[in-house]
């Protein structure tokens, strides 16, 4: 099994940098030698994503995640795929992501924006101000934290973020 899959994977990684069209039918040849691997699900999910398949390539990071329920890059993918038509799935997703990168900016940014897209000021204040814990000069955090004050109607802290973006970015 090991030696098939070399077989079809050494010439599969020397064609990622080329454009998906040219290498599909490479990766359909991959996964149609019923190899069960995260690493074929994660292939052809990008490939699919690149050829803006969605359906098909949340179809093959969840296959990944079947195989392997903490793979790191399947988490990322599902999460990413599903933050416009399923923000509450995107969300679960992330969480996940963060339990072992509890500090990864841009997982905790994308929380942030959803729990804020969604409604859920207090949530998204939270995780804003985590991200400054993490990072107290980023910017995004600062501006959104602004917005969310803003919204509520504290325009002392508003006015406070906001001048901290003001002296971040002159």
């Amino acid at each position: 099994n090991n030696v098939r899959i070399r077989r079809v994977v050494k010439p599969l990684f020397h064609l990622i940098g080329a454009e998906p069209d040219n290498h599909i039918n490479l990766v359909h040849a991959y996964t149609s030698a019923r190899i069960e691997h995260v690493g074929q699900h994660l292939v052809l999910g990008r490939v699919r994503l690149a050829r803006a398949e969605l359906l098909e390539a949340q179809a093959s990071f969840d296959r990944a995640l079947s195989l392997d329920p903490s793979n790191e890059e399947a988490l990322l993918y599902s999460a990413h795929i599903r933050v416009a038509a399923q923000p509450g799935k995107a969300l679960e997703y992330y969480r996940r992501f963060l339990e072992n990168n509890p500090t990864s900016g841009e997982a905790l940014m994308r929380v942030a924006e959803i729990q804020q897209r969604i409604g859920d000021l207090p949530a998204a204040e939270a995780t804003w101000k985590k991200i400054l814990e993490i990072d107290p000069g980023d910017f995004s955090a600062h501006l959104a934290l602004a917005n969310i004050y803003e919204s509520e109607r504290d325009t002392a802290s508003a006015l406070a973020e906001y001048e901290v973006c003001r002296a971040l970015a002159p």
